[in-house]
């Protein structure tokens, strides 16, 4: 029996309280006996922010497996004293977490020091238990509240006993471990067989006709931001390839990349806050606490789910995927937005020796070569000289980001330029492409 059943049967039992439908336990239990056998289970239900909306759960295996997961399910979303039941609307948003529980064992301890020694923070779900007075905590709030004597303080707190002098009065404690089943929500890819192939053979051969040509610019320093185009990989691919081809790979964490929304309007910023990203050579993994530390820290950021169909951040990720391998991503994309509002994020970006900054541009679009080169020069002479007021006169749909990393970089460089003319013929009307590099 493979565990997504257990994730498809939580969801499932969710589902029919909005829709006409019904979950067949005589199916399941027949074509799963494992299904049967007694289970108790924590359902959690969190929001793509992280945040909880809803977690309950069975301490005791009495009944069966299948119906732990339903009843706790049903309960988490719809009865969880603390929030409000959920909505139809709300669903797609979430993301349910599954804590299958080892039976639990009593922890016989003198005082606090010996608790605090048999105690295993991350590893341990702990009961608390005295007189009437009980809670429990998951091992997963380990994560949130690492600090023993905090940790206690809280799951007193929650079992309704003054937390000061708690541990003193000598209660039960009971430990367990769980088996941890998640959904893993992905970022699915929107221009894949447009902007660039869906195939991640067709990709690996685009990237290595790229890198027979050496027509570029050789990097002079170790960049901690680049500059790239976005256009379909047949017209910009080999200038974005010429900056990614030259990065010191082993130095950077994560890859943040910042590019403007094409299709849909909105004030701010949106962050993707899905666990993975998806490319035809396989998923990144979005970098989500540090995703959730950003969106928190920055009131321009937000999360909205249908932003993050933009091409213009998408089409990096076969790129990141083939130099970087596994490294983490965070994909954020703009709006409505005065580029001031983007310079302390790109700053802090700058600054965080783990983090490689991408931003994403397109140059002039639709004039005639010769009319597109002139205005281009304005781009290029502004990221030469790190001077913005250069700028007003640089056409780029990706400007807000391309001002934001000219007023706080203290280096650049040019590492290519050219137009779509070079691969179409067409010189009544073409689109600009550049890359640079920034420290």
């Amino acid at each position: 029996m493979k565990k997504e059943l257990l994730l498809e049967i939580a969801r499932k039992a969710i589902e029919v309280e909005f829709n006409n439908c019904h979950i067949d336990r005589e199916y399941l239990l027949k074509k799963y006996p494992k299904l049967k056998e007694k289970g108790a289970v924590f359902v959690t239900l969190n929001k793509r922010d992280g945040n909880l909306r809803g977690c309950i759960g069975s301490l005791i295996a009495h009944r069966s497996l299948l119906d732990d997961i339903i009843s706790n399910a049903k309960a988490s979303a719809f009865s969880d004293p603390r929030f409000p039941p959920l909505k139809k609307e709300e669903l797609k948003d979430i993301t349910i977490e599954l804590s299958i529980l080892s039976p639990y064992k009593r922890v016989e301890y003198k005082n606090i020091d010996d608790l605090k020694r048999k105690i295993r923070p991350r590893i341990d779900g702990v009961i608390l238990k005295l007189g009437n007075h009980q809670a429990t905590f998951l091992p997963q709030v380990w994560e949130d509240i690492p600090d023993f004597n905090l940790f206690f303080a809280q799951l007193c707190h929650k079992a309704g006993v003054n937390p000061y002098g708690c541990l003193e009065k000598h209660p039960d404690i009971f430990i367990y471990q769980i088996e941890k089943i998640e959904e893993k929500n992905s970022r699915k890819m929107s221009v894949a067989g447009a902007f660039y192939p869906n195939s991640c053979k067709s990709i690996e051969s685009y990237i290595e006709e790229f890198n027979k040509i050496e027509k570029y610019t050789k990097v002079k320093f170790k960049p901690k931001a680049v500059v790239v185009p976005h256009a379909g990989y047949i017209y910009s691919g080999l200038i974005a390839n010429s900056v990614y081809r030259q990065i010191d790979k082993s130095q950077f964490k994560r890859v943040v990349v910042i590019g403007p929304s094409h299709h849909f309007y909105f004030k701010g910023a949106s962050v993707a806050l899905y666990n993975n990203y998806d490319t035809p050579c396989g998923t990144l993994v979005i970098d989500i606490e540090y995703s959730n530390r950003v969106i928190k820290k920055y009131k321009i950021l937000t999360h909205i789910d249908n932003m993050h169909h933009e091409h213009s951040t998408e089409v990096q990720m076969p790129f990141i995927k083939h130099y970087f391998k596994d490294i983490k991503v965070v994909e954020i994309v703009y709006g409505d937005i005065d580029y001031r509002d983007l310079i302390p994020i790109v700053k802090d970006i700058l600054e965080d020796r783990d983090s490689l900054l991408v931003v994403s541009t397109d140059l002039s679009h639709f004039y005639s070569l010769k009319e597109a080169e002139k205005i281009d020069l304005n781009c290029l002479n502004g990221i030469k000289s790190l001077d913005v007021n250069i700028l007003n006169s640089c056409e780029a749909c990706g400007l807000l980001g391309l001002k934001a990393i000219v007023s706080v970089a203290k280096k650049s460089q040019i590492i290519d330029y050219g137009t779509s003319y070079n691969r179409s013929g067409d010189s009544k009307s073409v689109v600009g492409y550049m890359s640079a590099i920034f420290q």
